[in-house]
């Protein structure tokens, strides 16, 4: 992840300008101000902004899964009913086939029954007027015939009660059986029913699974960014806190400082002030301007304001002075590469970091358009080509004001 834009730098010219400074105090007391602690908050706002953005993320996570349990216990009802509709098919599908055989059993009774009385009808009319003569003949008295008369009518009534007790339950089976049939039907459309809910909750569990995936990765994501800016936070109160230690230790530093601030170093070149030249100023190495002075958004969404100018060099380009001053910072500063801060004067100053090599050391005197580095360092933690920055006191202008713009491609 980018780190934020060079802050370190900053931290560092305020510490030197704390040491440089006369206080408008108390006399002999350096000036801190404030500058160092609003970069401080500027990167703690950038912290907050990502742990909100990492609670965000974390809420969408908690959610999803929520919504993923709901959808499985969905899930596992919806087995549970297709299951019991499942079992009520088979119950049914089984009751129709009982119903299919009692219908058959019942058929064959009922031909078998059919079967004997068409026999005793055939029986009774083949004996015809003979038949009762001989029954007649046959009999002690009246009293027998008319008995055997109304037996045999009994038999009839009896014969045609149960051909009608047959048709009756036919006709009962045949309804019970139709009823399953229909039930059956509702029982399949019902476990159609179901089947689709089933398969738009595991589309749907799917595409939550896709979603807790993505919100998954933005939350390593927003982690790793907070991490790399708490860092950054730490190394620049790490960095305040060393300078701030090392004033007590350049007494001798102060007062050279000092003498310079009231005029008893002179300029190398006398009567060219660095507030006269604004908008004529050579750039420190001819390039395409990369990142303009202000405000940008990095790839992570995080809104940061560029205090310089960023130019893109060929690699071992030579990086000048841009105006005649004193080097007051000359080194590697970890996670923004090797720089050089000037003094130019009447609280001017000018910084270049992300160099290859260092020309000069602190303490140097350099004239305009003097060789201090080369360009091409990969040290810069992840910053994009040669940065510029220029500052009255500890405030940051726009280098593209001061720079003659015809010595740089847009």
């Amino acid at each position: 992840m980018p780190c934020p834009p060079r802050l370190a730098p900053f931290a560092i010219l305020a510490a030197i300008l704390a040491l440089t400074t006369p206080s408008a105090g108390r006399a002999g007391q350096p000036k801190h101000g404030h500058q160092d602690e609003a970069q401080l908050k500027q990167v703690q706002s950038q912290i907050h902004s990502q742990r909100d953005k990492l609670e965000d993320a974390r809420i969408k996570i908690l959610n999803l899964r929520q919504e993923i349990d709901r959808i499985v216990s969905q899930m596992k009802k919806s087995q549970t009913t297709l299951q019991g509709l499942q079992a009520a098919l088979q119950r049914q599908e089984a009751g129709i086939r009982g119903k299919e055989q009692e219908i058959a059993a019942l058929g064959e009774q009922k031909e078998v029954a059919a079967e004997h009385v068409k026999k005793r009808l055939a029986a009774f009319y083949q004996t015809g007027e003979v038949g009762v003569l001989n029954a007649l003949f046959a009999s002690g008295n009246l009293g027998e015939l008319l008995n055997l008369q109304e037996y045999v009518q009994k038999l009839f009534q009896h014969d045609q009660q149960s051909l009608g007790e047959f048709r009756r339950q036919l006709d009962l089976l045949a309804a019970a059986q139709a009823e399953l049939v229909k039930a059956k039907e509702r029982s399949q459309a019902l476990i159609g029913q179901v089947k689709e809910g089933e398969a738009a909750l595991a589309k749907s569990q799917e595409e939550r699974d896709n979603l807790l995936a993505k919100a998954k990765a933005e939350e390593k994501l927003y982690q790793q960014a907070l991490q790399s800016l708490e860092a950054d936070a730490e190394r620049l109160t790490k960095t305040i806190a060393q300078a701030r230690r090392a004033e007590a230790l350049a007494a001798k530093r102060r007062a050279s400082a000092k003498k310079y601030q009231a005029g008893r170093l002179s300029p190398i070149e006398p009567g060219t002030g660095f507030a006269g030249q604004k908008g004529r100023l050579p750039p420190p190495a001819a390039g395409k301007v990369l990142r303009k002075f202000g405000p940008y958004q990095d790839n992570f969404g995080n809104q940061l304001h560029n205090e310089g100018l960023d130019l893109t060099v060929p690699a071992k380009s030579e990086v000048r002075a841009i105006h005649a001053g004193r080097v007051i910072f000359a080194g590697l500063m970890p996670g923004y590469g090797q720089m050089v801060i000037i003094d130019h004067g009447d609280q001017y100053y000018s910084l270049a970091s992300g160099l290859a090599a260092l020309k000069k050391k602190k303490g140097d005197q350099v004239r305009a358009g003097e060789e201090i580095g080369l360009a091409g360092g990969d040290e810069g933690g992840g910053h994009p080509g040669l940065h510029l920055e220029i500052r009255h006191g500890s405030t940051a202008l726009d280098p593209l004001l001061w720079f003659d713009s015809r010595r740089l491609k847009p």
